[in-house]
């Protein structure tokens, strides 16, 4: 399997990610790997491209859950439930047959949904698709529940949400013929916030309207699930690299305190010593912080102190396995909408610095340090960049 992403990643640039993927992904069950909404239209503008990869994917061992959608069967007449079924039959079929030229291994799932006998929520059969996976067979699930014994349609979304509470994959994917959702300027957004702070700047096309409202309503649900909507092409990227290529939508819940000591300060010292790759000084939470913000998860912080009176950020970090979610950004507006005035610095070799360039007002470049600056006036500032300038590093190349 190593081999055969090597081989992979050398294609796509990404070397680097091998280990960590294998990390992350290596010994979990393999229902839980990734679960894929495939949309009518990629079926129809690259089938053969999504054969391929879903082949490759195979041939590393890896089979992820499908769900066709192929629009939602809400109150459909007799005859149009026919034309439903045989849709999805012929949808199906074309999808094998098309992954098995490519030596790929797949089937549909049949009654596979039922309803609870009590409380009438849909349910699936855990076991039927372990038996499919156990067999290495990538499975199709088949959008037909039995409630009380009679057969009823069920829409994609609806089957989504229900594998995805129950089931808990590592990656929900959701394949579109755009590649992403679409800015009103047709160009793919990277991500978006689904929170209740999200960022407005970005202004969907009219078409990714309902897309996305559907999107939102699922996280909200289900507000730990991320959702990556991309193409059939960049598939391979979205299963096994960080960034991808698509659209990342997540809802991130940035909270924030005063009071150090009510966080887990141990997981703040490794995300710090990961994000930074050095070694965090052991007295480094002795000291008075104004405020703390955080990603429940300690997948990113931000921890502001105070210097002549200005708001000093100290440390700013992501995980990297969240880079390029846009945690960062929402970490990022979270505390310059309650600092306006904001005093930072950097090293010359810290990688946020092109963003940082593009968020201030100011900067001074010395050997050791850049120091950037918002909203602080000439008089503040002599002062103040030498105080930061000076201040002690609490961080040592390990």
């Amino acid at each position: 399997m190593k081999k055969l992403l090597l081989s992979f990643f050398k294609r796509v640039g990404k070397t680097t990610e091998v280990e960590l993927f294998l990390k992350a992904f290596q010994g979990i069950p393999r229902y839980k790997f990734a679960l894929i909404t495939i949309r009518a239209d990629v079926i129809k503008s690259d089938l053969e491209t999504l054969a391929e990869n879903i082949a490759l994917i195979n041939r590393l061992g890896i089979y992820p859950i499908l769900i066709l959608d192929l629009l939602a069967p809400d109150k459909l007449s007799k005859a149009e439930e026919i034309q439903f079924k045989r849709n999805f039959t012929l949808t199906s079929q074309k999808l094998i047959r098309a992954v098995r030229r490519k030596k790929g291994h797949i089937q549909v799932l049949y009654d596979v949904l039922s309803t609870h006998p009590n409380t009438h929520h849909l349910v699936f059969n855990h076991a039927q698709i372990n038996r499919s996976l156990a067999k290495s067979n990538t499975p199709i699930i088949h959008p037909v529940c039995l409630k009380n014994g009679v057969p009823h349609l069920i829409s994609a979304h609806q089957i989504a949400e229900t594998l995805v509470k129950r089931i808990k994959p590592k990656k929900y994917i959701l394949l579109n013929a755009d590649g992403g959702i679409l800015d009103k300027h047709l160009q793919i957004i990277p991500f978006l916030n689904v929170s209740a702070s999200t960022d407005t700047s970005v202004e969907l096309h009219p078409s990714m309207k309902p897309q996305v409202r559907k999107i939102k309503d699922f996280i909200k649900k289900i507000p730990s699930t991320a959702v990556v909507v991309t193409s059939a092409q960049n598939l391979l990227r979205e299963i096994f690299t960080l960034k991808g290529h698509g659209t990342f939508i997540k809802h991130h819940l940035v909270e924030s305190t005063t009071d150090i000591d009510e966080l887990n300060k141990k997981k703040i010292r490794l995300l710090l010593e990961e994000a930074f790759e050095k070694t965090l000084h052991e007295d480094y939470f002795n000291q008075d912080f104004k405020t703390i913000f955080y990603q429940k998860d300690y997948e990113g912080v931000a921890i502001v102190q105070e210097i002549l009176g200005i708001p000093y950020l100290d440390k700013f970090a992501v995980a990297k396995i969240c880079a390029g979610t846009g945690l960062g950004k929402s970490l990022w507006q979270k505390v310059t909408k309650k600092y306006p005035q904001l005093i930072w610095r950097s090293t010359p070799q810290n990688p946020l610095n092109t963003f940082y360039l593009r968020e201030c007002e100011g900067c001074i470049k010395r050997e050791d340090w850049h120091i950037y600056w918002r909203n602080l006036s000439e008089d503040q500032l002599l002062p103040l960049v030498e105080a930061v300038a000076t201040k002690p590093p609490t961080l040592s190349p390990r």
